[in-house]
């Protein structure tokens, strides 16, 4: 009887790089539309990219916040009805380099990765006042071993 065996040093030879878990970026892209829909500056500074070193940066949160709330739920649309994800991808700079936004937060941030969490929604588009679905991604970055926001619902 013939027996297939792989030596050890073959073996360790192979190397496998584990995708990173993806469920915290997924969680966090449903408390993005909480924090739109409820103005809720508290959540977004837990999940957003620390700006402690930005100057006024309360206000600009507060600009943010604001402005993405009145788009979807005042003035371009009528809320986020049936918030749902579709898929995500998972973006290495090293490999990626077409994007040149996650190039730019990258250097900007210094993340290891990028993952885009696509999603749609069900909403009442105001300006051409007809239903509509709305799709787009949430982006989050991994930097030490933590996943921040980098966008609020928009690129």
């Amino acid at each position: 009887m013939n027996k297939c065996l792989i030596s050890l040093p073959l073996l360790a030879s192979f190397t496998c790089q584990a995708e990173p878990d993806l469920t915290i970026p997924k969680e966090n892209c449903f408390k993005a539309v909480e924090i739109v829909k409820n103005k809720d500056e508290q959540l977004f500074k837990q999940l957003f990219t620390p700006v402690d070193h930005i100057p006024n940066a309360d206000k600009e949160i507060t600009k943010l916040v604001d402005s993405t709330h009145n788009k979807y739920y005042a003035k371009e649309y009528d809320g986020i009805k049936n918030f749902r994800l579709v898929e995500s991808k998972l973006v290495n700079y090293s490999e990626d380099t077409k994007y040149s936004v996650v190039e730019e937060t990258y250097e900007r941030w210094g993340y290891t990765e990028q993952v885009f969490i696509y999603y749609k929604f069900d909403t009442y588009d105001k300006r051409h006042n007809e239903k509509t679905t709305m799709y787009n991604k949430c982006r989050f970055g991994l930097k030490d071993g933590k996943w921040y926001m980098v966008n609020l619902l928009q690129d």
